[in-house]
């Protein structure tokens, strides 16, 4: 044994190297002899390398080329695509044969009103129009009445399902646009002297409200611009409506198309369906109470004379320029005429192309494609030959929203509305209304003279805002009265009634001096006094500090009290006042 630890200590370095030689050749063995040759997969290689072929493959099949096309002094050839005919076989496809184009701007026939001055150019000809002086101005709604209510509404579900329900304190806003003082504005800077149809035409893009709060003080204040949004309560579709632009114009353009083709959401967005309380109503009708004899406390009606409304414009029997036995569309006007049943998207924009794409418009000129009017070409004959284009038919009924892009003079009044469901309880406001156009010149600078062409770059004109309509006090959705008190005991009794999606909830509270009686109304009892004749008088301080005096005598006679007593049921023991959901 002494032998061998005397041999390993001698040797002991040689064994060491001896086992780390063994364990080298051992790896060299397992990983080179004995392994397949090593592969890499290389982008674009046609199969896997191996390490010695990566730098090769690289040199061959990216630097050399590369340094091949830096050194080629040849002129690289750029294709040259014929845009303006891309756009004329769109406009080919739809039965439309354009006679110019102006800029990036497609004149069709049925597009050109009146005698027309063609001039050749570079890129061929190019019509001369009339010249448009100025942008109009779009004169105040009038006729503005506020209606206020509170009702339970069913809520919006999905896939046309009714949602929930739920309470909702409302004001809708009413007024009109008065399209013959529109009318007067256009005509007043030359707008239907522009003798190329669309850029005589506007379309309502958005109505505001501005609401003003009545203060303690008894001024108005904490104005507030509210928004109509263009959807319909009852069943919104499944895509918002988009938001109105900003100053890109593609957006712009994009917007405009929508607002044509959804004139009725935007002058007159659907409401709620009420299930319970104070159905929605038109200025001047009665407010019908749904869903009685289970109590649901009517609101104050303030009386409201009815809206006066301006005779219907007669629409022309046969327009001037149209040749006897033409057939007529179902309002007089011509065939082809679009109506709010048909697909707005078959129909070709005739405002802008981008990139050769035509954006869907409706048909704004009332005539079917590929028939211009007799009399509006150079050379053709008729009895318009030596005036404007017939007068199409008219755009809309009185009150009601125009199908798509509309001329002032050819439309009547439109009734807008507008809801603001943001409203507080027992609260008393007023309203002002304007509403928003389109530019009829925007986009249209190739049409207009040098000094001119900025009137085309504004999207949008904003009407005068109108006069205030009369007050409108929001119903209270929470009621007290005084049941019992008693200025010895300094204590009061007081039934708070607070209105819910069940009806009328009853909650009797006693309270003495510095107790809060109702966490909605944030009521105070200050103080229980003797009154005269035996009466106990309440006083009772709000969250500004204004006392309130209420009288157990008379709170007890009050028929308000009476009927609520009858028909509310009373709140869980312990429960809160306003634990009722909603607004």
């Amino acid at each position: 044994m002494n032998k061998v630890k005397d041999f390993v200590v001698k040797n002991a370095q040689w064994i060491a190297i001896s086992v780390g030689g063994l364990w080298l050749l051992y790896m060299i063995y397992a990983h080179v002899l004995a392994s397949p040759t090593a592969t890499v997969e290389v982008k674009g290689a046609p199969q896997p390398l191996g390490p010695g072929a990566v730098d090769e493959y690289v040199k061959t099949a990216a630097i050399d080329p590369l340094k091949s096309g830096i050194a080629n002094t040849n002129t690289i050839k750029d294709p040259k695509v014929d845009y303006v005919a891309q756009i004329k076989g769109a406009y080919e496809l739809v039965g439309e044969t354009p006679v110019a184009m102006i800029g990036n701007l497609m004149i069709r026939p049925t597009d050109i009103k009146g005698p027309q001055v063609a001039v050749v150019g570079p890129g061929g000809p190019v019509l001369q129009p009339r010249e448009a002086l100025g942008i109009p101005t779009a004169p105040a709604p009038t006729q503005v009445v506020a209606i206020t209510g509170k009702s339970i509404v069913n809520g919006p579900g999905q896939n046309n399902a009714v949602g929930a329900q739920q309470r909702q304190l409302w004001v809708t806003v009413f007024g009109t646009l008065p399209m013959a003082e529109l009318a007067k504005a256009f005509d007043a800077v030359k707008i239907p002297n522009v003798n190329v149809l669309p850029a005589q035409q506007t379309t309502l893009l958005k109505v505001e409200i501005i609401r003003e709060e009545l203060l303690s003080n008894g001024q108005w204040g904490n104005s507030k611009t509210i928004m109509s949004q263009p959807i319909d309560l009852a069943n919104p579709a499944s895509a918002p409506p988009p938001q109105f632009p900003d100053n890109q114009m593609l957006a712009q353009l994009q917007y405009r198309v929508w607002a044509a083709v959804n004139q009725k959401l935007i002058a007159q967005p659907g409401f709620f369906v009420v299930a319970k309380g104070d159905g929605w109503h038109m200025p001047g009708e009665e407010a019908k109470q749904i869903g009685l004899p289970e109590h649901v406390e009517p609101a104050p009606v303030v009386p409201v004379a009815p809206v006066p409304r301006p005779p219907v414009r007669p629409t022309p029997v046969r327009p001037p320029g149209m040749p006897p036995g033409q057939p007529r569309g179902p309002k007089g006007g011509p065939t082809g005429m679009i109506s709010p049943a048909q697909s707005p998207a078959t129909v070709t924009n005739v405002l802008q192309v981008f990139g050769g794409e035509p954006m869907p418009m409706p048909n704004p000129t009332g005539m079917p494609p590929g028939a211009p009017p007799p009399g509006s070409i150079p050379g053709s004959t008729g009895p318009g030959a030596a005036g404007a284009a017939a007068p199409p038919p008219q755009a809309n009924a009185v009150g009601q929203a125009p199908a798509a892009l509309f001329e002032p003079r050819f439309a009547a009044d439109i009734q807008l509305w507008a809801h603001d469901l943001q409203v507080e309880s027992g609260k008393t406001y007023r309203y002002k209304m304007r509403y928003t156009i389109s530019n009829p010149l925007f986009t249209f600078k190739n049409l207009l003279p040098a000094d001119k062409q900025a009137l085309a770059a504004q999207f949008s004109i904003d009407s005068a805002i109108s006069k205030e309509s009369a007050p409108v006090q929001i119903p209270d959705t929470t009621s007290y009265f005084v049941n019992n008190a008693n200025a010895g005991r300094a204590s009061a009794t007081i039934d708070v009634f607070v209105w819910g999606i069940g009806g009328v909830v009853k909650t009797r509270v006693t309270a003495e001096p510095g107790d809060l009686v109702d966490e909605n109304l944030k009521l105070t009892l200050a103080d229980v006094r003797e009154g005269a004749g035996g009466d106990q008088i309440v006083i009772l301080v709000d969250d500004n500090g204004n006392l309130i005096r209420r009288s157990r005598r008379e709170d007890n006679r009050d028929t308000r009290y009476i009927t609520l007593q009858k028909e509310a049921v009373s709140a869980p023991a312990g429960g809160p006042v306003g634990a009722l959901g909603g607004q």
